[in-house]
């Protein structure tokens, strides 16, 4: 087995399992691939129309002033060099490594047919249940990555920031050097925010959270990015997850007219999802 062949072999699983499901419990008025495509394709113009309000772009723009002072300061370089001096072990890089291992881009693309494999096998599966669950956190996390990858990719070269062991994190805008937002964080810590937002009590809202920081230890650790690049990396993940909970929640709470039947015909009711 090659390096790559975990990764390639549990996003194809997904997705071969999910095809298989699909054909088994398919009925008359199940949901199609067709439909589950046009409403992720929706959902997607739906999150772009609101992650670009005033509020939403208002809160991007904090958040990059606040990481381009940590990032144009000594402070940066002085938490990094806290984290080599005291906290970096021979355990916190083999733990890194592992972690590095998935995020890296071929290992990571090679994870996409499995959240696409999970949206649909969940599409197909009844409300409310385990399955279906599963299936509406791969959906969003999918979500999630449209909106915060295009802007990972263009902030990453358009701020312009070097790698710890190639320089300093000051910001060079369109200098070719593109360390400023870490590609790694956004891959590994989209899918456990997501979790997070899913989640109902605080113990397993903070135990998701903390597992979405690994990641930005782990590019700490191997030398690979500054705190600042790491912390605006993470922070893209959560506006963008927290934009797609926002929409999630309000839809959960909508009107909807529906048909009843009655004595002499067809009547009309409204009905409410709480």
């Amino acid at each position: 087995m090659t390096k790559y062949g975990r990764p390639q072999l549990i996003g194809l699983a997904a997705l071969l399992l999910s095809f298989s499901l699909m054909g088994q419990e398919e009925e008359e008025d199940a949901p199609t691939m067709l439909n589950i495509t046009k409403g992720f394709v929706e959902s997607v113009l739906n999150d772009y129309q609101y992650y670009y309000s005033a509020k939403r772009l208002w809160e991007l723009s904090l958040l990059v002033a606040g990481t381009g002072v940590l990032a144009n300061t000594e402070l940066d370089k002085e938490i990094y060099d806290l984290w080599e001096d005291n906290i970096r072990h021979s355990s916190t890089n083999e733990v890194a490594d592992v972690i590095n291992f998935f995020g890296c881009r071929d290992n990571f693309l090679y994870l996409i047919p499995g959240y696409i494999g999970l949206t649909l096998w969940g599409g197909y599966a009844p409300d409310n249940s385990r399955r279906a669950t599963w299936g509406t956190w791969s959906e969003r996390v999918l979500r999630g990555y449209v909106l915060a990858i295009p802007q990972q990719a263009i902030l990453t070269n358009a701020i312009g920031a070097s790698r710890p062991i190639l320089g300093d994190s000051h910001w060079r805008p369109y200098s070719g050097k593109s360390r400023a937002v870490s590609g790694h964080v956004v891959a590994l810590s989209m899918p456990f925010v997501t979790a997070a937002k899913m989640m109902d009590t605080w113990q397993s809202k903070a135990g998701f959270y903390f597992l979405s920081t690994l990641p930005m230890f782990a590019r700490i650790n191997t030398e690979s990015h500054y705190p600042s690049q790491v912390i605006l990396a993470w922070s893209l993940v959560y506006l963008a997850a927290s934009s797609i909970d926002v929409l999630e929640r309000e839809k959960e709470h909508t009107l909807k007219i529906v048909p009843f039947a009655v004595p002499d015909g067809i009547g009309l009711g409204i009905q409410r999802s709480f």
